[in-house]
């Protein structure tokens, strides 16, 4: 509850989007965990990205259903759980048939293997790098 509450402080002082279009972040579709998810939308906001963060346990209707009501360019998938990386599969070439740059973080993809195939970029562990790989796609 504290990291939550610190980084809604930090979200809620957080510049105006200057950047368009906006990003939509979820969670995979069986995920709780939210945290490296909403640190990573603090930091896109503070570089000028409009953001919907749509937090845990995000269904694949309810992604393909933000990504058209906001007219996002990207999405981004956040899945831990090795159990629920074949539901974040699916969201992630959901994702990829609404022609949205996909990108894909966290322990369910962290073997190259499982990384093998999928659309979209992988972020990797870092989340300022992967900051820099949205803005390098999307801009």
């Amino acid at each position: 509850r504290a990291a939550r509450a610190w980084l809604a402080g930090l979200a809620a002082y957080a510049p105006s989007p200057t950047r368009e279009p906006s990003i939509v972040l979820a969670g995979g579709p069986p995920d709780l965990h939210t945290i490296g998810l909403e640190a990573l939308t603090v930091l896109l906001r503070y570089d000028g990205w409009g953001c919907r963060t749509l937090g845990a346990r995000t269904s694949v209707p309810a992604l393909t259903a933000a990504i058209h009501a906001t007219g996002a360019s990207s999405a981004v998938i956040v899945s831990h759980l090795n159990t629920g990386r074949q539901r974040a599969v699916q969201a992630l070439h959901a994702a990829a048939h609404l022609d949205v740059a996909v990108f894909y973080a966290g322990n369910a993809f962290a073997a190259p293997r499982s990384r093998r195939s999928l659309p979209g970029t992988y972020l990797g562990t870092h989340l300022r790098e992967a900051c820099r790989l949205i803005a390098a796609a999307v801009t």
